[in-house]
């Protein structure tokens, strides 16, 4: 595997962030007209690309805290844990595979 640096770590992170947030709100909005009483359900394909969608910034959030480690600027290992954080509450926020 090809070894990125910090900048394309974060960057890759970050378009993978704003994919989840527009793919989460599309979710809200369709659970938002969701018929109970008709059977319906949010869309399953939906809920699953979210899921790979998490993987993939699981997998650059490891290659992030591995870069910032020692010998890193406070700045780095600011914004590595910034994206943790980030990732902890898109995980709380997400649907669960018992949800879809």
């Amino acid at each position: 595997m090809e070894s990125l640096s910090w900048e394309d770590v974060r960057r890759e992170a970050r378009i993978i962030e704003n994919e989840l947030d527009v793919k989460m709100e599309v979710l809200q909005k369709k659970s938002a007209e969701f018929d109970v009483e008709a059977g319906g359900t949010p869309s399953t394909s939906l809920c699953m690309e979210i899921g790979e969608l998490l993987t993939k910034l699981k997998a650059q959030n490891s290659e992030m805290e591995r870069l910032a480690g020692a010998g890193s600027s406070a700045t780095v290992r600011h914004t590595a844990q910034r994206h943790h954080d980030i990732l902890s509450c898109l995980l709380y926020t997400s649907p669960s595979p018992r949800d879809s």
